[in-house]
């Protein structure tokens, strides 16, 4: 095919296929007289680089990527929707929201909502509704039955999602320090990250759980002493 009918059966302009060209993004085309001739080949090339600028990757990524290969482009792309995917993450039930409850969340702290998605442990149903990690609504119902307002369980969780947001932070920290993500835009082992995550991501459970209950301890401590001075000197 031509450049042309390339463009029409892409959705990319002749311009933009040109570009690409240049880039590297694309193979050279077959030369047959003087005009260049296009192959499925090309197309397939064209719809990995319209998958990945869709996932928000820019030009000088892809070209990083493709240049790699299509097999690993494809692999890359695989690992990175598992981990941008929140209930493939979890590996936990994630339930339906009910309205008054999505709408009791926002109406007690404005903007909660948008917080929580931000942090993962909220996302948008198709039909325009929310869902959440059953161990999350259960958690806070039960929280409320024991006689925590509804209030004190929505900045709970918003800093229960911080806190384990910087946690993650410092475990890349770590993580960048090893070869399975490399420094400087080298190859990523596809295989050794999807592993050392599901190694590691038990461990670190383990361990945020412990320091959890430990400062949890140290802080109800805490909050009996000043409870027992205020008594003693009333």
């Amino acid at each position: 095919m031509t450049i042309t009918e390339l463009a029409a059966r892409s959705g990319f302009s002749v311009r933009n296929i040109r570009a690409y060209q240049a880039r590297g993004l694309l193979p050279p085309p077959e030369i047959r007289g003087r005009a260049g001739h296009y192959d499925q080949e090309h197309l397939d090339r064209l719809a990995l680089v319209r998958a990945l600028r869709e996932e928000g990757l820019n030009l000088a990524t892809i070209t990083t990527v493709v240049s790699r290969g299509s097999r690993y482009a494809q692999e890359l792309r695989r690992l990175r929707a598992e981990l941008h995917d929140p209930v493939e993450v979890s590996g936990r039930e994630w339930v339906r929201l009910e309205d008054r409850a999505a709408a009791g969340t926002e109406e007690r702290a404005p903007g909660a909502l948008q917080r929580f998605i931000e942090l993962g442990s909220i996302r948008r149903t198709t039909d325009g509704g929310y869902e959440s990690p059953a161990v999350l609504v259960d958690g806070s119902w039960e929280l409320n039955a024991l006689g925590a307002s509804p209030e004190a369980i929505i900045e709970m969780l918003l800093a229960t999602g911080q806190a384990t947001r910087r946690l993650a932070d410092a475990y890349m920290r770590v993580l960048r320090e090893t070869d399975v993500v490399p420094r400087g835009g080298g190859e990523i082992d596809v295989e050794g990250v999807r592993s050392t995550f599901e190694e590691v991501r038990p461990v670190l459970v383990r361990v945020v759980a412990a320091m959890f209950e430990i400062s949890m301890a140290r802080s109800l401590g805490a909050r009996m002493d000043e409870h027992l001075a205020a008594a003693g000197g009333a």
